[in-house]
């Protein structure tokens, strides 16, 4: 079974071992294993079962995929959930392609050599940073000098590892945060847009609207709406 996080962060458990996941996580379980999870936040995944056995060197447990490599699982995988919706002709041959393309990224980054493993790790820790301090006016100066390296280095490597600049990921990590907590209690939206970063309202409801085509309380209501129904 494969379990990948496309929103939000959930605690996942299977047997004895525990995986918090966020999104670009991915979570392969064994068929003879028990599992669950547990959501405080709001949460979004593909969950694929498949009856085949598990491709060679490819390791049960979680793995992470940053930048365009999480963005292609996650196309891949809705190509998969859109061919076993509509259904057409060949669409199980189709889905199993999918699938196979994902086991073949999934393959390469376990698989990693020890100068690519280090830079793996280097974006785990990024990502960890900031996440930890989204709610700190975090500049790519300050993240340079926590990663030990130069802002001119740093900004070209987020670049090449996360696919987007650093002010773009930035932002865009804040919007999912305040999706969450959205979602998750009736907190002022002015509230919320400190919490997750943003100095001013004007400048959390610009950002929101751009990235989500609609406000911070129209997104609220929607989902609110979405959930009675």
């Amino acid at each position: 079974e494969l379990v990948f996080c496309t929103g939000g962060s959930v605690t996942h458990y299977v047997d004895d071992k525990r995986y918090f996941l966020r999104r670009g996580d991915m979570l392969i379980i064994s068929p003879e294993c028990e599992h669950s999870f547990n959501a405080e936040n709001p949460f979004s995944f593909v969950n694929v079962c498949f009856c085949a056995p598990l491709p060679r060197n490819i390791a049960p447990g979680k793995t992470s995929f940053f930048g365009a490599d999480a963005k292609e699982i996650e196309t891949l995988l809705k190509y998969m959930l859109s061919e076993g919706r509509d259904k057409k002709r060949g669409w199980e041959d189709v889905s199993r392609g999918y699938l196979e393309i994902v086991f073949m990224k999934l393959r390469r980054i376990q698989s990693f050599d020890g100068t690519t493993a280090a830079s793996y790790a280097k974006c785990k820790e990024i990502t960890k940073y900031i996440d930890e301090h989204l709610c700190e006016q975090i500049t790519l100066s300050a993240l340079a000098e926590k990663m030990f390296y130069n802002p001119s280095y740093m900004s070209r490597f987020f670049k090449e590892k996360f696919g987007e600049g650093f002010s773009e990921y930035l932002i865009k990590r804040r919007i999912d945060a305040a999706k969450e907590l959205l979602l998750r209690d009736e907190a002022p939206i002015g509230e919320i847009a400190k919490a997750v970063g943003f100095e001013t309202r004007s400048s959390f409801y610009s950002a929101f609207s751009k990235y989500m085509r609609c406000t911070p309380m129209e997104y609220r209501v929607r989902k609110q709406i979405d959930t009675e129904d």
